[in-house]
């Protein structure tokens, strides 16, 4: 079993299972994602984060309410990438989220909200780290920010740090 180390770890540990063997965080894993009692069985590509900025809010409760992904601050316009290859499903609006891309992957799909433009059209296949929208404000926000969300094909939330890469602490001057 491979332990991620993000900053929520140290919060709350999580396992990321993969076919049971040890794996190194350089390993670029295979396809495919099942989910058992919030563990992830299977095995999937490293992924990549979404885009570049600040984590400004964590996946759970937040102001007394459920809330089903992960902000990361930065400023309008930042590239928004698409964390793994892909079919976008959604593409255009949505109540609350603003300007919004869905992206079905293998095993799982991925959102991305509060958009200041949409690049990718619904129903084009995309890549890894391919451009798809630049960071806004649109829907119900109160700075520019990326609202990402990890769910399960069944629509279930997931946490998106048990899918991204480990953070890296960056100290501050």
């Amino acid at each position: 079993m491979y332990v991620l180390s993000s900053i929520k770890t140290l919060l709350f540990p999580c396992l990321f299972v993969v076919s049971g063997c040890m794996s190194s965080p350089n390993t670029s894993f295979k396809k495919s994602i099942r989910f058992k009692n919030g563990l992830f069985y299977g095995n999937i590509k490293k992924p990549i984060w979404p885009t570049s900025g600040r984590l400004s809010s964590f996946f759970g409760k937040r102001w007394g309410r459920k809330h089903e992904g992960i902000d990361i601050s930065g400023k309008i316009g930042t590239p928004i990438y698409a964390t793994q290859k892909g079919k976008v499903i959604f593409s255009g609006s949505k109540r609350g989220y603003g300007k919004t891309i869905i992206i079905l992957h293998d095993g799982y799909r991925t959102q991305y909200a509060h958009c200041k433009k949409i690049i990718a059209e619904k129903n084009r296949e995309v890549v890894k780290g391919e451009r798809i929208a630049l960071m806004g404000s649109s829907g119900r926000s109160l700075d520019p920010h990326l609202h990402f969300e990890y769910q399960s094909l069944e629509g279930v939330p997931r946490d998106p740090l048990l899918l991204l890469p480990p953070l890296k602490l960056l100290s501050q001057p």
